[in-house]
């Protein structure tokens, strides 16, 4: 209809008024689950979007989900030493590096202060090579009067049946590994102890 005008004027001017309408709606959409500073999916969009790559239409393309949390090293230095704006830049310039190192279709976070997420549909090969890429992308970056900045990544698998807040907890638990082993590195976790817990039975709420 709108590539074709109609030649009644009030039938056009209803469905542009309609069009108007749904632009609105996707903009009130788009701003409550974006990050307002980076411009990134935010945490109130993570668990959604979780479930919806975690579905069995996901499964059909026959990847793994993986979910990868990116934390910058030493933020609050930066903060300390250069202030609260420089650090904001710090983060939207990291927010850009991310989407420049990123496939198109990674769905990428900002889930609080200096915490990035990253979900990704691919294998542990390629779950392993994409954030070694982004930390060697961010290493190399030189920040504005800051310089270089550093990142730690802990990563995990989603199996079957995973809770969103399991598989952050994991992701969590390698990201700890990876600073307590002197930061800048990526950590795979290590993810028999859930294996096991499954097998015996146990359930676990949170």
């Amino acid at each position: 209809v709108l590539d074709s005008p109609s030649p009644e004027p009030m039938l056009r001017m209803q469905i542009m008024h309609l069009v108007d309408l749904f632009a609105n709606q996707l903009r009130l959409i788009e701003a409550r689950e974006r990050d307002q500073l980076t411009g990134l999916l935010n945490r109130q969009a993570f668990t959604q979007t979780f479930l919806q790559l975690a579905s069995g239409a996901a499964e059909q393309l026959g990847h793994e989900l993986w979910l990868a949390i990116l934390d910058i090293d030493h933020f609050k230095r930066v903060n300390d030493t250069y202030g609260h704006l420089l650090g904001d830049e710090v983060l939207l310039r990291f927010a850009r590096v991310m989407e420049k190192s990123f496939r198109f279709n990674d769905r990428l976070f900002r889930f609080g202060g200096e915490e990035f997420l990253v979900l990704m549909r691919t294998d542990e090969t390629g779950a392993g090579i994409a954030l070694e890429r982004f930390r060697a992308a961010c290493e190399a970056y030189e920040f504005p009067v800051v310089g270089k900045v550093t990142v730690s990544i802990g990563y995990a698998r989603a199996n079957p049946g995973t809770l969103a807040p399991d598989l952050v907890d994991l992701a969590d638990q390698a990201l700890y590994q990876a600073k307590h082993e002197g930061r800048n590195r990526i950590q795979l976790a290590n993810q028999a102890p859930v294996a096991e817990s499954r097998e015996a039975g146990d359930v676990e709420l949170f």
